[in-house]
């Protein structure tokens, strides 16, 4: 078997084992039953993007929430004054920090278009 086919087989276990714990914490479902319904998300997400290049991202755009959305307004309206930022948003300067790289990472990313177009090899 290929290192590929491995990695690949070992991807889909786990995101059916994720699954089913969020299951079981979230739902109090039966491991049993979390574990049927996890195997059947991950086989669900292998015919849904089976055969496609798929980088897994740390979710960035998932973690932005409302209140960073604020935060960075308020620091560019500020003169992008981190100080008075984290002040305002009862954060430290660092955390402060963290949360505008994060939405101007997640910005950046979400208008970069593809390099070659959605279609570049004719699939």
């Amino acid at each position: 078997m290929s290192a590929n086919f491995d990695r690949t087989a070992a991807f889909t276990r786990d995101l059916a084992e994720v699954v089913s714990r969020k299951l079981q914490a979230e739902l109090s479902l039966p491991p049993e039953q979390a574990g049927e319904i996890g195997m059947a998300c991950a086989q669900e997400m292998c015919d849904e993007f089976g055969g496609e290049l798929i980088y897994v991202g740390k979710g960035w755009v998932l973690q932005i929430s409302e209140r960073d959305r604020e935060l960075h307004a308020y620091y560019v309206k500020s003169g992008r004054n981190i100080v008075a930022t984290a002040k305002q948003f009862d954060l430290g300067v660092q955390a402060a920090y963290k949360r505008v790289r994060l939405f101007e990472a997640a910005e950046f990313n979400s208008r970069q278009g593809a390099l070659f177009g959605d279609d570049a090899c004719g699939s």
